[in-house]
């Protein structure tokens, strides 16, 4: 638990640093070119999940957490999209980087209708290696049906941000 306290205090730091400079909406430059689809996380529930199971489809991996008030309040945006352009290619994945009780906790009170994941440590490197150097949350990695990076959001998306570019790389 204590580990997770301070996991959350640098993510919350990180986040601050990254506003204050200016840094949280520039795109970051991905290390991978592409999806690792072996890598496998459990749900809130413990329940395992491979990447692979989404292959072939738009993958939106939305690196959140309960506590981030921009990941909170870009969720809608995700569920709007997945409702709408899931049925034409596109998932949504959240990688929740907190602790499962916290992640039960929301996801019980607000649903959401696609998949989250819980992102641990491994979660955290996984960001890091698709581009995310800054450590800030909200983090969202795009992929093409083919796993390559298409898009890389560092901070939250706007309105209709995320359906527009989603649409448009859909194309």
């Amino acid at each position: 638990m204590k580990r997770w306290l301070v996991l959350s205090l640098v993510m919350a730091a990180a986040f601050a640093a990254g506003i204050l400079g200016g840094h949280a909406r520039l795109a970051s430059s991905p290390k991978a070119e592409r999806l690792d689809t072996t890598l496998s996380f459990s749900d809130h529930m413990g329940s395992a999940h491979r990447l692979s199971e989404w292959q072939g489809k738009w993958l939106a991996v939305n690196f959140w957490a309960p506590w981030c008030t921009p990941c909170l309040e870009e969720i809608p945006l995700f569920t709007e999209a997945q409702a709408a352009l899931g049925s034409q290619g596109l998932q949504v994945i959240g990688i929740a980087l907190d602790d499962a009780g916290n992640v039960a906790q929301y996801l019980a009170e607000k649903p959401l209708n696609y998949p989250v994941l819980m992102g641990d440590e491994n979660g955290v490197g996984l960001a890091a290696a698709l581009g995310n150097e800054y450590g800030v949350l909200p983090y969202t990695v795009i992929f093409a049906p083919d796993g390559h990076i298409a898009h890389t959001q560092l901070g939250p998306f706007q309105q209709t941000e995320f359906a527009d570019l989603v649409k448009g790389l859909m194309r």
